[in-house]
C-alpha cells in the first residue's frame, strides 16, 4: 500500500478508505491524526507471527505527502456490519456512517471533523464491541475538505487547543514555516500550504503597511519578501524592493507560487543599497495614488 501511495503523481491526493477488521495504520509512514493504533504497535495472536511492527513510525510526521487514510477501526478492533434496508443487504457500519455524515454536511467537512463525527455516531450506537474510526495523514491534510485540496480552516477544537498551548497555527504545525513551503516547491505544489500561512496572518491583521527589501536568493529571503508583499494593503500589495545599489519597486509577476518565487529569485541584487532611492520609490507611489497618511508605509523590513 505504501508503494502504491508513493506512485501517486504530484498535485493529486490518494484517499484510502478501509472498512475491514484491524485496518488501523494500514499505510506505513502516514501520521496518525486520530486513533490509538500507535499504542498497539505489535499485535500478538496465539499461533500467528507478530504483526504491524511498523506502526511506531506513525507517531512521526507523514513522509507520504499524497496519502490520506480513513480506517473503520483500530489495528486491534473488529469492523462491524449493518443492514441497508433500501438495498436489502448488509454492509460495513463504517461505510454507512461515512456516507450519512457526508450527506448531512453536504460533503463540506474536513477530514478531521469527518472522522470525529463518524466516531461519535458509532459511539452513540452502543456497539457490543468498541469500534473507533481512525485518520492517518499530515497535519495540513487533516483540515482539507473531504476529497479535495480545499482547506476548511482550523476546527474550533483545534483552535482552543492551540490557544491553550499558547501557540499559533504556524508554530504548531511541522513543516508550515514559509521558507519550508518554498523549499517544497521542488517536489510538490505548496500553494495550499502557502495560502494557509497567509490566511493566519491576515486574521491577525499584521503587516498591512509594510514593504520588504529582499537581499538574498535563498528560500528564507524569498519567502520573507513574498509573504510581506501578500499581507500588505493596496497599493503596496504584491510589491517588493530588491536589495541593490539601484533598487526599484517591483510588482511580483506570476500565476502561481512557483512562478512568483522564480520572479523574486531573478531580481537584481547587490552588496549594498541606496536607501534614499528606496524612499523615493515609496514617495512616487504615494504621490501617484494620492495616499493619505494612514495608507503610507509604516515599516520597511529587510532580511
Amino acid at each position: 500500500m505504501r508503494q502504491l501511495s508513493e506512485s501517486v503523481p504530484e498535485g493529486c491526493l490518494f484517499y484510502i478508505v478501509t472498512d475491514c477488521c484491524k485496518c488501523g495504520g494500514l499505510v506505513e509512514g502516514v501520521h496518525e491524526q486520530i486513533g490509538t493504533s500507535t499504542k498497539h504497535s505489535v499485535i500478538r495472536v496465539r499461533g500467528e507471527e507478530p504483526r504491524m511492527r511498523y506502526l511506531s513510525s506513525l507517531r512521526k510526521t507523514s513522509d507520504i505527502p499524497n496519502a490520506i487514510h480513513l480506517s473503520a477501526c483500530q489495528n486491534f478492533q473488529l469492523s462491524a456490519e449493518t443492514f441497508f434496508e433500501d438495498q436489502n443487504q448488509s454492509g460495513g457500519l463504517f461505510t454507512d456512517s461515512l456516507l450519512k455524515v457526508l450527506k448531512k454536511n453536504y460533503f463540506r467537512v474536513s477530514n478531521i471533523d469527518l472522522t470525529r463525527k463518524i466516531r461519535k455516531r458509532m459511539r452513540n450506537m452502543k456497539l457490543k464491541e468498541k469500534q473507533h474510526a481512525g485518520l492517518y495523514c499530515s497535519d495540513v491534510q487533516g483540515e482539507f475538505n473531504f476529497l479535495s485540496f480545499e482547506w476548511m480552516g482550523l476546527s474550533k477544537r483545534r483552535k482552543r487547543k492551540l490557544e491553550k498551548m499558547g501557540q499559533t497555527a504556524i508554530g504548531s504545525l511541522k513543516g508550515m514555516l514559509p521558507h519550508k513551503v518554498i523549499q517544497s516547491l521542488e517536489r510538490e505544489d505548496g500553494t495550499w500550504q502557502w495560502d494557509r500561512i497567509v490566511d493566519d496572518f491576515v486574521v491577525k491583521g499584521k503587516m498591512k503597511n509594510c514593504l520588504a527589501v529582499c537581499g538574498g536568493t535563498n528560500d528564507v529571503s524569498v519567502a520573507f519578501g513574498l509573504l510581506v508583499s501578500e499581507l500588505s494593503d493596496k497599493p503596496w500589495k504584491g510589491k517588493v524592493i530588491n536589495f541593490s545599489a539601484e533598487p526599484d519597486l517591483h510588482v511580483i509577476e506570476g500565476d502561481d507560487l512557483r512562478s512568483k518565487t522564480n520572479f523574486v529569485k531573478d531580481m537584481e541584487r547587490g552588496v549594498n543599497i541606496d536607501f534614499q532611492r528606496v524612499f523615493d520609490c515609496i514617495l512616487d507611489v504615494a504621490i501617484e495614488e494620492n495616499l493619505k497618511e494612514d495608507r503610507m508605509i509604516k515599516r520597511i523590513l529587510g532580511d
